[in-house]
């Protein structure tokens, strides 16, 4: 196969984030040493857009996109290596992508954005290993929770471009929610095999002593997060920030390093 033809996969990642003594943690996953795609890497949830994201059972249930929400949610400008990757969207999609990321954010952490009364946490449980499972899709799931998916405390923050060469190639927009209340996130133990929540500076300094594999996309995103002590702060930051689609370019041909051009490194 051509690596370097692989068209990027739309995807969605998620940063949940929750305060902790004047600190902020973001929840992160360690991936599975055996997954094609950045192995025993820790990384935030997510995954690729299915074609049944943006049916209407799914669509139907999203709330919080409303007021040109939908629009502002995909706002970003690709520059550079970017203009030539980015994968555009139709609005159905963008619809989607907003479901991928709730739905993903459910399988590999447990947590459901939904608006209140959330079900118990066995039942949830259960519609989690349902879903996890194939045994219902994530819209039977959120019909029988009957969920309304709440987006009202998500942002969007980035998007970044697998470069050519990579196993597989994502168009990832990345996202940032507060950690709803009553809520517990944990590993899916199937595609990752441990979560932690962490503060951004002490995942930076373990990446650093080699002790946690951070890819270079997440590192830059921990890097912004930990100049953040304040939930309001970053989310506030996230609703204002424009937004640049960028793709990095690799420092060496096997891809273990990456680099943006200076003068994107601090616009993304």
């Amino acid at each position: 196969m051509d690596r370097s033809a692989l068209v990027p996969r739309p995807a969605a990642t998620i940063m949940l984030v929750r305060p902790r003594q004047s600190r902020l943690q973001v929840f992160m996953l360690r991936r599975s040493a055996k997954s094609v795609f950045v192995p025993d890497a820790y990384v935030f949830p997510g995954g690729g857009l299915e074609e049944r994201d943006s049916d209407d059972a799914n669509v139907a249930r999203l709330a919080g996109i409303e007021n040109g929400r939908l629009e502002h949610f995909f706002r970003s400008e690709p520059v550079g290596n970017a203009l030539g990757y980015a994968v555009p969207l139709s609005p159905s999609q963008q619809r989607g992508l907003l479901v991928a990321c709730v739905r993903e954010l459910f399988e590999e952490a447990g947590v459901l954005l939904m608006r209140p009364p959330l079900p118990p946490a066995e039942q949830l449980a259960r519609a989690r290993t349902a879903l996890q499972r194939g045994e219902s899709s994530f819209a039977e799931v959120i019909a029988h929770l009957d969920a309304v998916i709440d987006l009202s405390l998500v942002e969007a923050y980035s998007r970044w471009i697998t470069p050519p060469g990579e196993p597989r190639r994502f168009d990832a927009y990345f996202f940032v929610t507060a950690m709803p209340a009553e809520q517990a996130a944990a590993a899916d133990l199937v595609e990752t095999t441990h979560g932690v929540w962490i503060e951004p500076r002490e995942a930076l300094e373990r990446a650093g002593r080699g002790e946690m594999r951070i890819v270079y996309p997440t590192r830059l995103h921990l890097q912004r997060l930990a100049r953040y002590d304040s939930l309001e702060a970053l989310l506030d930051h996230a609703r204002r920030k424009g937004i640049l689609a960028v793709s990095p370019d690799p420092l060496d041909a096997a891809l273990t390093d990456f680099r943006l051009p200076d003068e994107y490194l601090e616009r993304w």
